[in-house]
């Protein structure tokens, strides 16, 4: 893997996260009658979970049109403040990142080379506008870019639980670069299902399933993710499968550019 494939695993997994495929279609079965407003209630508390630190170890199957790889991921949340992302492969640390709310800090350890940039930068190079705290709910098992007292809508799907961001007139008259956002919960209304974000301007479609969670203190985090990137002219397919994870535990987030890097071309 070169510096441009490791940069884009990284980004894959800072939260560019673009899914692809057709929203949730259920399993043919008709789910209990459930009101708006108690969906909506569910997200929200899902979406306010908080907790100061996570760690876990992620291990990656990445794809994309052009390569096929499989890699680790220590992944520390410092939360509100930074993101820390190191990505080892065969057993040895390659890439470096810090996210931060202002700043993307990426070293490559192959390369002896590092990258400094704004967090527009995820925006520049895959075209979706993620905040640090989207990054964080992405990692995190969150609805992302769920906005507390904001309205939802219920989709007609009777065989899942989805909101959506947008009724059916808005959807009809939407601007240039706005998303939409979709939440399924599971079938018992309890945990979150999928997030699909489209942006009908350029035919992005976001789409990031939990396949698998896992309760710790009170709780829950995922286990098993799939992240899917599709464009006009690419595909990416990330499955992510979370291990020793623990919370609130600071162990500290460490990132040195050493004095011997150059800034990578």
């Amino acid at each position: 893997m070169n510096r441009v494939k490791y940069t884009g695993c990284l980004v894959l997994l800072v939260g560019i996260l673009v899914a692809c495929g057709n929203r949730d279609k259920g399993d043919g079965v008709r789910l209990p009658r459930m009101k708006e407003e108690v969906l909506i209630e569910r997200l929200d508390r899902l979406s306010s979970t908080s907790v100061e630190f996570f760690y876990s170890k992620i291990k990656t199957k990445y794809k994309d049109s052009a390569q096929s790889v499989s890699f680790k991921t220590s992944l520390r949340i410092l939360e509100d403040s930074a993101v820390n992302l190191l990505i080892t492969y065969a057993r040895f640390p390659v890439v470096n990142a810090v996210i931060s709310k202002d700043s993307m800090k990426i070293t490559n350890k192959r390369e002896n080379c590092y990258i400094l940039e704004e967090v527009d930068y995820i925006k520049q190079q895959f075209g979706v506008d993620f905040t640090h705290r989207n990054i964080e709910e992405l990692f995190l098992g969150l609805p992302v870019g769920f906005q507390s007292g904001a309205k939802y809508h219920r989709t007609k799907d009777v065989t899942n639980y989805t909101l959506c961001s947008h009724s059916k007139r808005e959807l009809d008259d939407l601007k240039q670069g706005e998303l939409v956002f979709y939440y399924t919960l599971t079938e018992d209304a309890e945990f979150l299902k999928s997030t699909v974000i489209e942006s009908p301007s350029d035919s992005t479609v976001i789409r990031i399933e939990c396949k698998e969670r896992e309760a710790i203190s009170g709780h829950t985090f995922p286990m098993k993710m799939i992240v899917i990137v599709q464009r006009k002219d690419q595909e990416i397919c990330a499955e992510m499968e979370y291990t020793k994870t623990r919370i609130d535990n600071n162990d500290g987030i460490h990132f040195v550019i050493p004095e011997s890097y150059e800034a990578c071309e």
